[in-house]
């Protein structure tokens, strides 16, 4: 640090109490206090004079609440970042679900046709069976009949 002298103590006072304000505030890690504000802060504030400025100076607007309002929307950002990713991979889930779905539909239809042309065979056979039947017992009563 410099080696500086101040015209009184109070001078000197509220030098140093800026300086611990700042180093507090770098401390803190949140840096939201600007240079303007801690000498608002130690020396006060008159209507229409801004200490170090004179009268008439016009301060900008950027505050502490806007710098703190644009951290948050920062964090919201990442945030909005980090779930238009979740809401990608589950669209992707999703996806990949529903075409698993339809690999199982055609799995399935294919087995409903197996069963029906096994139904249908196994109905011509039994109508077979019966033709069968049908014929045996026709040639039984003919042996018995031709045989006394």
């Amino acid at each position: 640090m410099k080696n500086v002298t101040f015209v009184n103590d109070k001078a000197a006072r509220k030098h140093i109490e800026m300086e611990n304000l700042r180093n507090e505030s770098i401390e803190d890690r949140e840096g939201l206090t600007s240079e303007r504000e801690i000498v608002k802060k130690v020396l006060g504030q008159r209507s229409g004079y801004e200490k170090g400025m004179g009268y008439g100076f016009v301060p900008s607007k950027c505050t502490k609440r806007s710098t703190c309002e644009s951290s948050q929307l920062e964090a919201l950002k990442e945030k909005l970042s980090g779930t238009e990713d979740e809401l990608r991979n589950v669209v992707s889930c999703i996806n990949s679900q529903k075409e698993m779905i339809l690999n199982q539909e055609a799995i399935i239809q294919n087995y409903d046709d197996r069963c029906k042309k096994q139904d249908e065979e196994m109905s011509s056979l039994k109508e077979g069976q019966n033709e069968l039947k049908k014929m045996l017992l026709l040639f039984m009563q003919q042996n018995t009949s031709s045989n006394p």
